[in-house]
């Protein structure tokens, strides 16, 4: 247990908020809590240990390696986590869209890129996730990628989502400056109404929407 402690540890303090620092993440849930991240940086820290957290790190860490494998054989080039920055201008004000996606599959026949998300959950209902589908639309444009898959793993199954088939158009360059126009701002929140219910910071949130 203290191992894993301390490689929990080692992973959250190498990255530290920075207000000009955005992650594909903040584009896809409230913007609320970018800002409680960066004043109380304490809480963050409370979760390192949670235990679906730590499971959904692991369960990644295993298929990362599992695509490093087997993928190859399949006429792959498999990059996994991959650190991607883009610069982004809002009004003359510089920001880092920041993110690391979990793996590129480059077809080494035709160099066609794939991004490839994995995603726990709890219960397959309702998945594809919209806010896991943003993400992962983000990570497309960052990457130049032709498209985006999502795995998840479920209790009740392993189910995999093409964005493409999905019906979802790739985002241009001005919705991407939209959703860090209204990630700074906190202009939309929250941005899903369900996330409170799930929220840390709801506690001590003036937004925060209950149910009636």
């Amino acid at each position: 247990m203290e191992l894993l402690y301390k490689w929990r540890l080692e992973e959250h303090v190498k990255h530290p908020r920075h207000p000009k620092v955005i992650y594909v993440v903040d584009l896809a849930r409230c913007p609320l809590k970018r800002e409680f991240e960066l004043k109380f940086p304490e809480l963050v820290k409370h979760d390192i240990m949670s235990p679906s957290s730590v499971f959904g790190t692991l369960i990644h860490m295993g298929f990362e390696l599992f695509l490093e494998h087997y993928a190859m054989k399949e006429g792959y080039k498999v990059v996994t986590e991959l650190n991607l920055v883009k610069v982004i201008n809002i009004e003359g004000e510089e920001y880092a869209l920041s993110g690391r996606v979990d793996a590129l599959l480059v077809s080494k026949k035709s160099n066609n890129v794939l991004v490839v998300e994995l995603k726990t959950s709890r219960s397959d209902a309702s998945i594809p996730y919209e806010h896991h589908v943003l993400q992962a639309q983000v990570y497309t444009w960052m990457t130049g990628a032709s498209d985006a898959i999502l795995i998840y793993f479920t209790p009740e199954r392993i189910a995999e989502f093409q964005i493409g088939t999905l019906g979802r158009p790739q985002l241009s360059s001005e919705e991407i400056v939209r959703l860090v126009k209204e990630t700074i701002t906190a202009s939309h929140v929250p941005r899903y109404e369900w996330e409170c219910r799930y929220c840390k910071f709801a506690t001590i949130c003036p937004s925060k929407v209950t149910s009636q």
